[in-house]
């Protein structure tokens, strides 16, 4: 299996290799395979890279500070989307056919400005009085009569809609970034034997949410059959937690969500050389019902290839305090990890090296 090391070295050629720690790595002797220290042949894929000076190389050296190539993101952690429209045709007619829409989705300045003109322009525009003052609408001015009850109508109208814009702006949980916690970063190690690409996500209120949804999209460059490149393609990524359903998690505690990297993975070539080297983005989707209210809710979040930490595994944050006789979630260690033992290889690598 050393060959699968030293392929992994001397992919790292030119300006690339300076991403391991020292720009003097070689490998060039065939990686020992003690049996009697060794329990399985699997062993022979973990952590035996070393430096001339003799430093083993850990999954710690393959962490945020080894990617240069950076990707610019098209979801940010808070959930919104990196992606402007420009040169639309007729754009402010598109947004004025759907009113109510754009006022919900516009800011609160905007939307109070609106409202407060709205009423302004209706007083100086009818400029009528209701007969608090010494002139008063007669029946011998129709003109006048016509004209208050245009503006009576006008008003409620007017202020029927405001209203119903203000409720669905509170009403509206489009984004609950700041409910949900994301971890901050996504870890690749074994479980049950097969590799894994594993977050972490927590409900930090006390009110539950019901009908929870979560969904993984892989984003990255493909080139097809016929040399056609598709700078952003799109492929499912299939998440769960334990054995449970992904589309109805109980998430009453922070959950680990895991993507097992099998054959039919689109990471199935994904090794700790090319999590460097390629540029991809893995966006999550989550959606759900709140218990309290019935209200739907999303939020989005993202890990670019330099958020990834291969070799890591969550550490555990759910604890039983007997003081207050229930459990407690600490959340100042929900972004913690610490390494654990997993190949420097491919899922696919460490398949072909079980089957010889």
């Amino acid at each position: 299996m050393s060959c699968v090391v030293e392929a992994a070295v001397d992919s790292l050629e030119g300006e690339n290799r300076n991403l391991l720690p020292s720009s003097e790595f070689k490998c060039k002797k065939p990686i020992p395979f003690n049996k009697e220290a060794s329990l399985s042949p699997i062993n022979h894929i973990y952590s035996t890279l070393r430096t001339p000076d003799g430093t083993v190389l850990r999954r710690c050296h393959f962490r945020l500070g080894d990617f240069k190539a950076t990707k610019k993101r098209f979801v940010f952690k808070n959930g919104n989307c990196n992606v402007t429209f420009s040169h639309i045709q007729r754009r402010k007619e598109k947004f004025l056919r759907d009113i109510f829409t754009t006022l919900v989705e516009s800011n609160w300045r905007w939307t109070l400005f609106i409202f407060s003109m709205s009423f302004i322009c209706s007083w100086m525009g009818f400029a009528t009085t209701i007969g608090y003052g010494v002139r008063t609408t007669t029946e011998e001015c129709p003109e006048a009569i016509f004209l208050m009850c245009l503006q009576s109508i006008y008003g409620v109208m007017t202020q029927a809609f405001m209203v119903g814009v203000a409720f669905a702006k509170m009403a509206y949980r489009g984004n609950c970034s700041h409910i949900l916690q994301f971890s901050k970063f996504a870890v690749i190690s074994q479980r049950e034997g097969d590799l894994c690409l594993m977050f972490r996500v927590g409900d930090t209120r006390q009110s539950r949410m019901t009908g929870v949804n979560i969904r993984a999209r892989l984003i990255h460059t493909r080139t097809t059959a016929e040399g056609e490149k598709l700078e952003h393609f799109q492929e499912e990524l299939k998440v769960q937690i334990d054995e449970c359903n992904p589309s109805d998690v109980f998430l009453v505690w922070p959950a680990i969500v895991f993507h097992r990297i099998d054959c039919t993975s689109p990471l199935y070539n994904l090794s700790p050389t090319s999590l460097m080297q390629d540029n991809f983005e893995i966006i999550i989707l989550f959606e759900a019902t709140i218990e309290s209210t019935g209200l739907s809710t999303q939020t989005r979040t993202s890990f670019l290839n330099r958020e990834i930490l291969w070799g890591h595994r969550f550490d555990s944050i759910l604890f039983y305090n007997r003081d207050y006789q229930c459990y407690d979630v600490d959340y100042s260690r929900f972004n913690e990890t610490f390494e654990v033992e997993t190949p420097l290889c491919s899922a696919k690598d460490i398949d072909n090296f079980l089957s010889l």
